[in-house]
């Protein structure tokens, strides 16, 4: 049997996850690091500490905000896909790459500071809304992003 999405990831996430006490921009930002991945790179191949601790000495946008999404993706969706340190580490790098981030942008984006203070509670209540999804939703996610 074929699933098939009847809408468009953003439209499936906005519904979807569940975050309260978020700001609008904040829960829009992460609904749409969920609906267009940017993994360029498989986090556990690489060292995390070195790629934060170059992009933070570049003053890498980008780079820091990358880590920071791609992280807030796998520790919600894949939290036991990276192995190599613990999720406090792995929470904390993300925190520093998006309070970075603020930082750089003149902390003009507030919504780079929430990011960074509550990274452990958001994908911690982004994996519980996707906990309860029907079996029939979990395929066609799982069928989506492979």
């Amino acid at each position: 049997m074929t699933y098939y999405f009847t809408e468009d990831l953003t439209s499936f996430f906005d519904k979807t996850i569940d975050i309260p006490d978020c700001h609008r921009n904040t829960k829009s930002y992460i609904i749409g690091v969920f609906s267009k991945p940017n993994i360029d790179q498989d986090l556990s191949k690489i060292s995390i500490t070195i790629e934060y601790a170059e992009a933070n000495i570049e003053h890498n946008f980008q780079r820091l905000q990358q880590l920071g999404d791609q992280l807030l993706f796998i520790q919600s969706i894949y939290p036991t896909l990276l192995k190599n340190a613990s999720s406090n580490y792995y929470n904390d790098i993300a925190q520093c790459s998006y309070y970075r981030c603020y930082k750089l942008l003149n902390k003009q984006w507030v919504l780079f500071e929430e990011l960074a203070d509550r990274f452990p509670k958001f994908t911690k209540q982004i994996r519980k809304s996707l906990e309860q999804l029907t079996d029939s939703s979990r395929y066609s996610l799982k069928t989506w992003f492979s």
